[in-house]
């Protein structure tokens, strides 16, 4: 469906005055009519499109020269405006590397902490069981040298039959 539509406006016949355009719509249609002779940019205060449309006047009515450096001067500060915001974008690129390395240099930290203390129980509990296992080859040792039978030995100390013949 076609939404487009053509509006004609006959700019010589808008008769009305700056105090009876009460709209937006109005107002500009004066302003385009108008612009040639219009020493201010009326409206300005009630709508920025209107001081948007003055400042444009304003660089329109610059000789060539004027508008060579006003071009000049533009595109100078537009220049600046660009290197300051990649200085900012850097500056902001930089900082959140920094605090990721940060982060992740304290997550290490953190990390070691918690391996220590999960290695120094895991340390302790191979330990006992390594400790358990020296008393049974001790007992054992003792038992075999006292005669005991060796599948007494076995059964008492749950060594295996390699373990109790090697003692």
């Amino acid at each position: 469906m076609n939404k487009m539509r053509f509006v004609y406006l006959q700019l010589p016949c808008f008769i009305k005055t700056e105090d009876e355009c009460n709209n937006d719509f109005d107002r500009l249609i004066y302003v385009l009519k108008k612009m040639e002779v219009l020493e201010r940019m009326p409206f300005e205060k009630t709508n920025f499109i209107f001081s948007k449309l003055a400042k444009i006047a304003e660089v329109r009515k610059l000789t060539k020269e004027e508008q060579t450096a006003y071009d000049r001067s533009l595109k100078s500060y537009l220049d600046t405006v660009n290197v300051m915001k990649s200085q900012v974008d850097a500056a902001l690129r930089k900082g959140r590397e920094e605090g990721i390395s940060v982060v992740r240099e304290e997550g290490k930290i953190e990390g070691i902490g918690i391996g220590r203390k999960e290695g120094i129980s895991i340390g302790r509990e191979e330990g006992k069981i390594e400790g358990q296992k020296e008393a049974y080859r001790r007992m054992a040792k003792l038992m075999r040298e006292d005669g005991t039978d060796i599948n007494t030995i076995i059964r008492l100390t749950g060594l295996s039959k390699e373990e109790v013949s090697s003692l």
